[in-house]
């Protein structure tokens, strides 16, 4: 998923959220029965997504609509066009054969030895530990009913009358 659908994927998840401005820095998001804190100064909110992807989360940019301020300012510089085309602007010259470098002496004859450390008997993890946000991400997608055609529950949940088309 890029940033930029990223970010308007919390776009779509601001709507149902109420902003209670503290002042003009710090604002109080309320979904539901969650309250979360979201401090412009900072660009920090207490869900932590704010700060982890550098990206405007839900709960900010309800603030940032409220606000009329752009998200997009709020963002990481590291995700712009310029950032980008800086980080591939100096030449790579190629390394050429190994039998022509040039290495000081001092460094040929370092020996490194591999890191200390415990290997572990069990199976590596292959994957990286995922945020409750990443594993709950069929929960965020707009589920729809296929008896009564409502969203927010499916079929095995349905509490509705059978909606006839």
């Amino acid at each position: 998923m890029t940033y930029e659908e990223l970010t308007k994927k919390n776009y779509l998840l601001f709507v149902d959220l109420t902003v209670n401005p503290k002042n003009h820095i710090v604002f109080e998001v309320i979904n539901g029965e969650r309250k979360n804190i979201v401090d412009l100064s900072a660009r920090s909110c207490t869900s932590k997504r704010f700060q982890m992807d550098q990206i405007p989360c839900a709960h900010a940019i309800a603030v940032f609509q409220k606000s009329n301020l752009d998200p997009y300012d709020y963002c990481s510089p590291y995700y712009t066009k310029e950032t980008m085309v800086a980080a591939y602007k100096e030449n790579v010259y190629p390394v050429g054969n190994k039998d022509n470098w040039q290495v000081p002496e001092n460094l040929k004859s370092l020996i490194v030895y591999p890191p200390e450390g415990r290997i572990r008997v069990d199976r590596p993890k292959k994957r990286r530990c995922k945020t409750h946000w990443e594993r709950n991400r069929k929960i965020l997608k707009l589920i729809q009913c296929s008896k009564c055609k409502q969203n927010g529950h499916n079929k095995r949940t349905c509490k509705n009358p059978t909606k006839n088309d």
